[in-house]
C-alpha cells in the first residue's frame, strides 16, 4: 500500500475516532448512571427479602401458637 494511502487512512481513522469520542463519554455516563440506579435497587430488593423474611417467621410463630404448640 502507497504510504500516502496508508496516511489517508489514518488521518480519516484519527477523525473517525474524534467524532465519536463525545457519543462514547455520553454512554459511558450513561452507564455509570444505570449501574448506580441497579445498585439502589438491589439495596431495596434486599431490604424488602428481609422484610418477607420477618413477616414469614412471625406468620409461622402465630400460626404455632394458634395450633397448640406454643407452649403455654
Amino acid at each position: 500500500m502507497p504510504r500516502r494511502r496508508r496516511y489517508a487512512l489514518l488521518e480519516k481513522e484519527r477523525e473517525e475516532t474524534k467524532e465519536a469520542e463525545p457519543s462514547v463519554a455520553a454512554l459511558k455516563r450513561q452507564l455509570t448512571s444505570t449501574r448506580k440506579s441497579c445498585a439502589l435497587l438491589d439495596t431495596e430488593i434486599e431490604h424488602y427479602r428481609a422484610m418477607a423474611g420477618n413477616l414469614r417467621q412471625e406468620r409461622e410463630a402465630e400460626c404455632t401458637v394458634l395450633a397448640g404448640g406454643g407452649g403455654g
